[in-house]
């Protein structure tokens, strides 16, 4: 497996105001403060704050229109 370094992100937790320096072969890794990681919005205080609203808003659009 090959890993894609322009996709790759790097998330710290816990010491906020730490910075990483991670590459991949040479690539700057960026580091992040929230992303979606298979289908979950993750924030570095592991507050789930938009996951809730993300899972919301897909639900409103989901939900049939009522017939009037």
């Amino acid at each position: 497996m090959t890993l894609n370094a322009g996709k790759t992100k790097a998330m710290l937790f816990g010491n906020l105001y730490a910075k990483l320096n991670v590459s991949l072969v040479g690539t700057p890794i960026e580091q992040v403060s929230k992303m979606k990681y298979l289908g979950v919005w993750l924030d570095e205080h592991l507050n789930f704050d938009d996951q809730a609203e993300y899972a919301a808003s897909k639900a409103t659009r989901a939900s049939p229109r009522s017939i009037g």
